[in-house]
């Protein structure tokens, strides 16, 4: 269904039109595509600094980091990083645990 454009006026709105079209469409796909992204190593140690190429290999053979291998390269989904830090962190409060360097009096 073509409009015909007899002004400026017009033109804008057709614009307007298509552009609000295109945005619909353009969040259905996205919808539709709602995979995770993957990571490679690097990305996850610009994300998680503590993490390094060792660590996650390690995780990776002890069998606690699942991991997708595309060819040689190795993509880590972020909720499997999450739950592996879930999983390996303790967190342990302990009376005195904090010391200082100044002597008492």
């Amino acid at each position: 269904m073509e409009n015909k454009i007899e002004s400026l006026g017009d033109m804008f709105i057709e614009f307007g039109n298509r552009l609000n079209e295109y945005q619909v469409n353009a969040n259905v796909e996205k919808l539709k595509d709602n995979k995770e992204q993957l990571y490679t190593v690097k990305d996850i140690e610009k994300i998680y600094p503590m993490l390094s190429k060792y660590h996650l290999t390690k995780a990776i053979k002890d069998g606690e980091l699942p991991v997708t291998y595309v060819g040689h390269k190795r993509f880590f989904y972020l909720k499997d990083i999450d739950a592996f830090l879930e999983k390996n962190t303790l967190r342990e409060l302990r009376p005195n645990s904090v010391t200082s360097w100044r002597k008492h009096a």
